[in-house]
């Protein structure tokens, strides 16, 4: 499932801050607040205990995945630069 949404024209990217939008990522025009994992999980209408980050240190593009708790959805993503393609 993954590999299917990590497909990302990088041309097009501006914050490095996608959100899952069925079975694609679709990139945040702006960041949100100050730019927190914190602010990016309140602007896509979550609580902030509802949403579990993975840091995936080893990713070369991927800085963190978070997913609904108790739950494999992914909900967004983070790029590790704004230009890198994920």
């Amino acid at each position: 499932m993954f590999n299917r949404l990590f497909r990302i024209n990088a041309s097009k990217n501006k914050t490095g801050i996608y959100f899952v939008e069925g079975n694609k990522l679709t990139e945040l025009e702006e960041s949100p607040g100050n730019g927190s994992i914190n602010s990016i999980i309140e602007i896509l209408g979550y609580e902030i205990p509802q949403i579990h980050t993975i840091f995936t240190f080893d990713s070369k593009n991927i800085e963190c995945i978070g997913v609904k708790v108790f739950s494999k959805e992914p909900i967004f993503v983070l790029a590790k630069k704004k230009n890198s393609q994920i």
